[in-house]
């Protein structure tokens, strides 16, 4: 879906639980083809169910994508907590705390600059209104996503295991050679 200026859509998911455990588990065991991707669940030491308690999560046990970022990794993240535009009824609070909904909105983030204490990410242009629908988005085919190159949002690396343990950034993949795909 197509975006304003100032705020962004929420997709529905599209799949039934059942159903798109059952198709990415069919991806997960697939061969990869072209461009290879290393993808992985942003919490070391994860359970099979793919969370981790926050104890867990210190910046020695960060995946390698988090551990050592590239300018073309993706994160499933929790829009709202990065970016201060709205994603359809999701409002994020200001500096202050003030304005928010308490709502939020998951989609990717793509690095864009990294820098020896930070990382600069940009958004795509829309929005889930669970983190299933980010992931599964990660784990996709990336040629229908948008990016929205007007905002730009630097993140400390040292927050990197506060934001994972947190749920903030959720899974982690990087591109063989940087491209993320889409479109800008």
């Amino acid at each position: 879906m197509s975006k304003d200026s100032s705020s962004f859509s929420i997709r529905p998911a599209l799949l039934g639980g059942a159903m798109a455990l059952a198709m990415l588990s069919a991806c997960n065991n697939a061969p990869t083809a072209g461009n290879a991707v290393l993808m992985s669940n942003s919490a070391a030491g994860a359970d099979k169910a793919g969370a981790a308690p926050a104890a867990q999560t210190a910046a020695s046990d960060l995946d390698p994508v988090l551990a050592n970022p590239q300018v073309g990794d993706l994160y499933a993240a929790e829009l709202t907590a990065f970016s201060g535009a709205n994603f359809g009824s999701a409002r994020p609070a200001d500096a202050t705390g003030n304005g928010g909904n308490g709502e939020k909105a998951y989609g990717l983030l793509r690095v864009v600059d990294v820098a020896a204490d930070r990382v600069t990410v940009i958004t795509e242009t829309s929005a889930y209104e669970n983190s299933r629908g980010a992931v599964n988005d990660l784990r996709g085919d990336l040629a229908n996503i948008t990016w929205d190159e007007q905002e730009r949002i630097p993140i400390n690396r040292a927050d990197f295991a506060r934001l994972v343990a947190e749920d903030k950034i959720i899974e982690t993949r990087r591109m063989e050679g940087g491209g993320a795909g889409g479109s800008k």
